[in-house]
């Protein structure tokens, strides 16, 4: 596995959730909106916050603990107050139900459905961040890799697939 091939599986896990209308690499798009091009809301955001500590396991292999966080940003528009009418409310928490289902879609996942070398993941915790009219929900979530890129681009240096032919000038 090599870590384009961890994001693209996440990715492709976070399209399966209906609601959700973008996702991109995160670089605290929430926090410069004005600096930032316009996305859609919901909107889930992948992130790598430390260095994957890796073991070599031969055979040019690694493996290692990879933590990445997702981050939901959502609009709120309603009150979850007691004053606001019951039928209001839940709509006002409906980013809850969004986070719930990044959860159930990653917590006990692992790549091997999907022929991608990770094993289980797990949630690690759990942070909501009001920001005004936007609330963010970051998941932590960590799994075991096991990274063989270096294995697959080693196959193509060392099994290169051409013919070295030699003209001798007349």
């Amino acid at each position: 596995m090599g870590l384009n091939e961890f994001y693209l599986a996440i990715k492709n896990r976070v399209a399966t959730i209906t609601e959700v209308a973008f996702f991109d690499w995160w670089h605290e798009q929430p926090f410069d909106e004005e600096q930032d091009i316009p996305y859609g809301k919901p909107a889930v955001f992948f992130e790598l916050p430390s260095p994957i500590k890796t073991n070599s396991l031969g055979r040019k292999l690694q493996d290692g603990d990879i933590v990445f966080n997702l981050y939901l940003q959502t609009e709120v528009f309603h009150q979850t107050d007691s004053l606001a009418p019951e039928n209001i409310t839940p709509l006002g928490l409906d980013y809850l139900i969004i986070a719930d289902k990044i959860f159930a879609k990653f917590h006990g996942y692992n790549g091997h459905q999907e022929g991608v070398s990770f094993g289980t993941i797990s949630r690690q915790d759990i942070e909501i961040i009001d920001l005004g009219p936007y609330m963010l929900v970051r998941q932590e979530f960590n799994c075991k890799g096991v990274f063989d890129a270096a294995q697959d681009a080693m196959e193509q240096i060392d099994k290169p697939d051409m013919t070295v032919t030699t003209t001798l000038p007349a």
